[in-house]
């Protein structure tokens, strides 16, 4: 059987003026379901890390978007690379993956329940917020 993913994965920090986007995962997700997370997902074979970012962002948000990547961290699996989206187009519509989205400020994140892990330090490396600051 061939495989479809490598264990390399990206995430998109979708930011607007002074808030975050993050989307719930459905309670039937087999990776920390009912917890808030980023737009994102593995990396197909023989697809960029940039490619990959446009796609998962277009099919979880129904947003289009050219993001910039903001770093990259490794993942007991293999390299996380985290893009930053601050202008993009269309309306959010939220694929069978997700059952909700929010925006929320930067400051909040801490107070937030349910979050899947590094969350704010993710926001960080996109924002480049020094990690004293997190």
């Amino acid at each position: 059987m061939e495989e479809k993913d490598t264990n390399d994965s990206v995430v998109i920090v979708v930011a607007d003026k002074d808030k975050i986007l993050l989307i719930k995962r459905s309670k039937t997700d087999e990776w920390m379901p009912n917890h808030w997370s980023f737009p994102g997902g593995h990396i197909e074979i023989k697809e960029t890390p940039y490619k990959a970012a446009v796609r998962e962002l277009k099919e979880e948000t129904n947003l289009k978007a050219m993001p910039v990547l903001a770093g990259s961290r490794d993942t007991k699996n293999g390299k996380m690379f985290i893009f930053l989206c601050e202008n993009w187009s269309g309306e959010i519509k939220l694929n069978y993956e997700h059952c909700k989205h929010l925006w929320i400020k930067y400051d909040d994140i801490s107070d937030l329940k349910d979050k899947t892990p590094f969350v704010k330090e993710i926001v960080a490396t996109a924002l480049k917020i020094p990690l004293g600051y997190v």
